[in-house]
């Protein structure tokens, strides 16, 4: 069944993007989780030893995280933290964060997205 129109396509990167997160061991994260991940990321300014650093004011006036509070914000950055996804490092002020991203795995994403093909492929 082809996918078309708008919607279609917002299914299929939103699939892609699932596919993306189960293969980089994010799967479990909360959807609060991943929005202060993502915005923290696409806020990251700088690197320290190789890895992207964000400030939390930048990444909380992110559009993205525009709808959640600043304790949720926080609660989420703290379990990010917890996991070692998002973590402080020598030198860093106040609020800044570094980013460990993990090493992306070498998955070609098919054309056509197929769940179990996707299974299948994270199997091997």
């Amino acid at each position: 069944m082809m996918q078309t129109g708008v919607f279609g396509q917002m299914a299929r990167l939103m699939e892609m993007v699932d596919a993306m997160m189960t293969e980089l061991g994010l799967a479990d994260l909360s959807v609060n989780e991943r929005t202060v991940l993502m915005a923290m990321s696409a806020c990251a300014t700088r690197d320290v030893d190789g890895m992207p650093v964000s400030h939390t004011e930048r990444a909380r006036a992110h559009r993205l995280t525009r709808q959640i509070s600043q304790p949720t914000f926080h609660r989420n950055l703290r379990r990010l933290m917890d996991r070692g996804i998002i973590g402080k490092a020598d030198g860093l002020g106040a609020g800044e964060y570094v980013i460990v991203s993990p090493r992306a795995p070498t998955v070609e994403i098919p054309a056509a997205l197929d769940r179990a093909a996707l299974g299948q492929q994270a199997a091997e």
